[in-house]
């Protein structure tokens, strides 16, 4: 077993480098190899913070959006249709004019600069103004290099060595961006793997700078501040604002986590637009504006928008925490050490339910992070690996367990038969002191004249003597499904029948004790041991108890009964190289061998009793 033990260290090892690559550096091992692609773990990752987030709603049924921030939709068969209807745009541009709150749209701007009525919002203070960024040339980049700069003044800027994609600002006249006004960008987009949306940039970015999006740049016009700064650590400081000084929003990571609530955004209507000072977002939809989102739900752009500012005036934000990472790392790290010593440790049974019970105890410690805490996490790297852990493990300990039990099968095949040695190892019989009655048959085989034979033999020629003697004799008992009761200097006890189960069981068991008496008579006649071996064979049947006997510290697998001491006095009374059976076996094999019956003394015994010799046609 050492040697299967060092294969399953070494074993462990390697998969341990492996499941910290995994668990703890796959993103730079991947990006180091130029592997941007690991879609199948992060599509994992999105549909099991789907999952979690759509128990969630259930419980965080206090959960809802922001009665802050009201959305108008304006339904189109086509949006196109929206330019071509001067009246609503009419309509629209004066009741917005008069509105007081910060107002959110996801208009062109390119339109919007040259539609008569709506480009008078861009006069307004409180009107965020929209902007796209597209993939542009160099030189295209180049023209909006100082915009862009101008845009990204808000924000603390990441460090960065080179340029990224070279984008370009649109709309592209300067004045646009001029003045006090706040600006914010158009710009989203869905997830990579899963192709929906589950988190929402509060910056976008544009060439070399990070310029704000229609979410962020909308919380200063609706505190009434002045201006605003965003700082990489996910702080967001609101500044000289109506109500105070400074205001500040903590824990806004720029790929902000959401959470999409189970009810709509507060809807608004033009005819009766808010008259507080909420977000007023304000869209124009068909049947081509809808998404999807984490949950599977379908969502405008400016639902999300309405979401995200609910989420952040809420204080719904899911939250994310290094440390609470590192607390997720810790426990995979004791859940997997675990796994490993259990390996070793645990039977098979037990250490398939440590490992069910760690698997679903990760399982469970994550999803109530998520469920009530309203945490954010990723923990499908460390769920996988705990899985191939545990799988493995029980891969493990089955090898061992095997292994172990062809090492017992192989230490106990000398001792009892198949069918016992079977029901030992699956653990059918017990190895307690308990006993039972059973009709079997002994067998007793002793060596004629030993003393006389091994007088002039060493102890050693003795001993490999009794070794060929047992070869010879013990595979013919176990061929009979005979068990090997003890054996002595120069024979054995054994006895048949305690594998045989039916009505005809006694007469099997007494069938096979006298074929086998038999073949050891024949065996040893045609064998080349030498000096020459003759034995003594006594059979009996009767009802005897078999089962364990002795103490807790030694015990024997054996029969007890005066059928067995009565088979010693057969044999006893046998003439070498014959076989003596008692009356009851006689009974049940009188029709399958020649007998001839015979009367003998027993000691302390005034009469004598019936017993027969088994003719041999040796």
């Amino acid at each position: 077993m050492e040697h299967l033990k060092k294969r399953f260290i070494l074993l462990w090892a390697g998969l341990g480098i492996v499941m910290a690559i995994f668990v703890f550096g796959q993103e730079s091992f991947f990006r180091t190899l130029n592997i941007d692609n690991y879609l199948d773990r992060a599509f994992a990752d999105r549909h099991w913070l789907g999952f979690k987030q759509h128990y969630q709603r259930s419980y965080q049924k206090s959960f809802k959006p922001s009665s802050h921030v009201r959305i108008l939709q304006l339904n189109y068969s086509n949006r196109t249709d929206f330019w071509f209807d001067e009246e609503t745009r009419k309509d629209l541009s004066e009741k917005l004019m008069s509105y007081e709150g910060p107002i959110v749209t996801s208009f062109d701007p390119i339109r919007v600069l040259r539609d008569p009525y709506l480009s008078k919002l861009l006069e307004k203070p409180n009107f965020v103004r929209p902007f796209r960024i597209e993939q542009a040339s160099t030189e295209e980049g180049s023209e909006s290099f100082s915009v862009m700069e101008q845009l990204s003044h808000p924000i603390e800027q990441p460090t960065q060595t080179i340029f990224g994609t070279i984008r370009k600002i649109e709309p592209k006249d300067p004045a646009y961006f001029q003045g006090k006004y706040f600006l914010g960008s158009l710009h989203w987009k869905p997830d990579d793997v899963s192709h929906f949306v589950y988190d929402y940039h509060l910056t976008a970015e544009a060439s070399k700078f990070q310029v704000p999006s229609l979410a962020l740049a909308s919380l200063a016009p609706y505190h009434g501040c002045e201006s605003y700064r965003y700082s990489q650590a996910g702080e967001v400081k609101l500044l000289k604002c109506r109500d105070a000084e400074e205001l500040t929003y903590a824990g806004l990571q720029n790929q902000l986590p959401i959470f999409f609530y189970t009810r709509p955004p507060v809807p608004a209507t033009l005819q009766e637009l808010p008259t507080q000072k909420e977000i007023l977002i304000v869209e124009v939809v068909d049947s081509a504006s809808y998404f999807q989102n984490l949950l599977g739900s379908k969502n405008t752009f400016g639902e999300l928008v309405s979401t995200v500012l609910s989420n952040i005036l809420e204080g719904h934000v899911p939250k994310k925490d290094d440390r609470l990472e590192a607390f997720q790392k810790a426990l995979f790290c004791i859940f997997l050490l675990i796994l490993i010593w259990g390996s070793f440790q645990f039977r098979l049974r037990i250490y398939f339910q440590v490992s069910i019970l760690l698997v679903l105890a990760y399982f469970v410690s994550d999803f109530l992070m998520t469920f009530i805490w309203n945490f954010r996490t990723y923990p499908v790297e460390e769920l996988i690996s705990l899985g191939c852990a545990a799988f493995i493990g029980v891969g493990m300990r089955s090898v061992g367990e095997y292994e172990e039990r062809r090492t017992i099968e192989r230490a106990l095949s000398g001792y009892v038969n198949e069918k016992r040695l079977s029901r030992l190892v699956s653990g059918k019989e017990k190895l307690s002191l308990e006993g039972r009655k059973a009709e079997l048959t002994t067998m007793i085989v002793d060596i004629s004249r030993f003393a006389q034979v091994t007088a002039d033999l060493s102890i050693e020629d003795v001993f490999g003597l009794m070794q060929d003697f047992y070869s010879i004799i013990d595979p013919i008992v176990f061929q009979f499904g005979g068990i090997i009761d003890k054996k002595t200097g120069d024979g054995l006890l054994a006895f048949f029948g305690d594998e045989l189960e039916g009505e005809d069981m006694a007469l099997n068991a007494a069938l096979s004790a006298v074929r086998a008496g038999v073949q050891i008579q024949k065996a040893l006649k045609t064998s080349t041991i030498q000096p020459k071996l003759t034995v003594r064979i006594g059979i009996n049947t009767g009802e005897m108890m078999v089962g364990n006997t002795g103490s807790q510290k030694h015990f024997n697998y054996t029969v007890l009964g005066e059928p067995v001491n009565f088979t010693q006095r057969l044999e006893a009374a046998c003439e070498p190289g014959s076989i003596l059976i008692g009356q009851a076996t006689a009974e049940f094999v009188g029709k399958k061998f020649e007998l001839k019956k015979k009367e003998i003394h027993v000691k302390h015994e005034d009469k004598t009793f019936p017993c027969y010799e088994v003719q041999l046609s040796l």
